[in-house]
């Protein structure tokens, strides 16, 4: 897997979790 590839893939992550966590909110 291609460096960048990973790094999106955890942005995405953490927009997934933050977006829960403010929906929560």
């Amino acid at each position: 897997m291609d460096l960048f590839d990973q790094v999106l893939l955890n942005f995405r992550a953490d927009r997934h979790l933050y977006g829960h966590l403010n929906h929560r909110l």
